[in-house]
């Protein structure tokens, strides 16, 4: 081939083959109970953590102690508190109670809807927005605010202390 712009055009075709069928039902529906446990099982972690008295070889600190693990990253009470709001935040969403913006509507997307009647999933037609349609709703959109409230939580380090929280 002859020219310039392949490379692009390769990744545009390699963006376009992610492409998966419709998930079973009932293993997309448990799919989302899992997400819902994740969820519960971080709340319960956070309950045991600020419990404890003790400062003596913490993986995951309270606010009150000091990670042996991963000594550069401490913990405040606003990223324990941050953390909860995000998790109430995803906990929504996973139930259909808060909606996925897209760039596309002013319409959000109920991730609810998605996992218990799932759809075959095309990546280049979810960018464009032609996949999210039959997911569409009205509702309280969870939006950039929420990312930045987050963020702002952890000094602009909220995906840092994810990979370390989880």
């Amino acid at each position: 081939m002859n020219g310039t712009g392949h490379g692009f055009a390769d990744q545009i075709a390699f963006l376009h083959l992610i492409q998966w069928p419709a998930g079973d039902k009932a293993r997309m529906s448990r799919a989302r109970q899992h997400l819902k446990s994740v969820v519960a099982l971080s709340r319960e972690t956070w309950k045991a953590v600020l419990a404890e008295t003790d400062d003596d070889r913490e993986w995951l600190p309270s606010p009150r102690q000091q990670s042996r693990a991963v000594p550069g990253l401490p913990i405040t009470d606003a990223m324990v508190t941050g953390w909860l709001e995000a998790l109430d935040d995803f906990d929504a969403v996973l139930d259909g109670q808060k909606l996925l913006g897209h760039w596309r509507f002013n319409r959000g997307i109920d991730l609810r809807m998605f996992f218990e009647e799932p759809k075959p999933f095309d990546l280049v037609m979810w960018v464009t927005g032609h996949g999210a349609v039959p997911f569409l709703k009205d509702g309280p959109i969870l939006t950039g605010s929420a990312w930045q409230r987050w963020n702002g939580a952890f000094a602009g380090n909220f995906l840092r202390y994810l990979v370390f929280i989880n």
